[in-house]
């Protein structure tokens, strides 16, 4: 996983290797990144 942030924005990047394509177990992962970055910052 890879973070970027740009001005005031935070971009996490992931590359799965060999994959060809996302499904919603792909999604679900990024909903749990999002959410554990935002409790993070926040502090909690």
């Amino acid at each position: 996983m890879h973070v970027l942030v740009l001005r005031q924005v935070v971009f996490v990047i992931e590359f799965k290797v060999g994959s060809r394509g996302s499904n919603a177990q792909d999604l679900d992962q990024v909903i749990d990144y999002a959410l554990a970055l935002k409790h993070f910052s926040l502090g909690e």
